[in-house]
């Protein structure tokens, strides 16, 4: 998404069955918390193999994915053939003005070199009044460690606190209106601005 895992690619056929698959799972568990009706549209950022965008289907949402890497999209595709997903970046969301009506990004965020273009462009495919859904691993006292050892290494990961996220989000005009924080589990969810003018 503009980060450096390209090499996820390389996992894409094996990913769901391995362990980051196994995880990946109780995440998102966490995305399905938040308010999802029939006919929701929604863009999953990351979308990885496509995985989350069945859940979110089963929900009765119409799901639209994008990714970075062109393997995982194959393999998105390959799984839910009804929707539209597409290579992509998260910096330049290759899809139309006001075009969902919900944004989710399930363990991308700690991965963008460019949050603020990511959010931008978020605020930019949703409808007013649409939500941005974040959800991340909740690290706690780990949390610098990881970050400094990512630092050492030259990764442009960096894991965020939920106050950071929350400013993040703020300083794009997206209001928070609800944080969940459950085991290693970090949600984060905001409301883009309503015009109030019916578009």
């Amino acid at each position: 998404m503009g980060h450096q895992h390209v090499g996820f690619g390389k996992w894409a056929h094996t990913y769901d069955g391995g362990i980051q698959g196994k995880v990946a799972r109780w995440f998102y568990r966490a995305v399905l918390t938040s308010d999802i009706w029939s006919g929701c549209r929604v863009l999953d950022v990351g979308c990885g193999t496509g995985r989350l965008l069945t859940l979110l289907a089963d929900r009765g949402a119409i799901g639209s994915g994008v990714d970075v890497s062109p393997e995982m999209v194959a393999v998105a595709q390959a799984a839910n053939p009804q929707m539209d997903i597409r290579e992509g970046t998260a910096e330049h969301l290759p899809f139309e003005d006001a075009a969902f009506d919900m944004v989710v990004t399930c363990l991308a965020y700690h991965h963008m070199d460019a949050r603020e273009t990511f959010l931008a462009e978020a605020v930019r495919v949703l409808v007013p009044g649409g939500r941005v859904v974040i959800v991340e691993p909740r690290l706690g006292v780990l949390r610098r460690l990881v970050n400094a050892a990512f630092g050492a290494h030259g990764h442009v990961e960096r894991f965020a606190t939920a106050g950071e996220i929350r400013a993040d989000l703020t300083g794009h005009g997206l209001a928070p209106v609800r944080t969940r924080t459950h085991r290693l589990t970090l949600l984060v969810e905001a409301q883009a601005e309503d015009t109030g003018d019916g578009s």
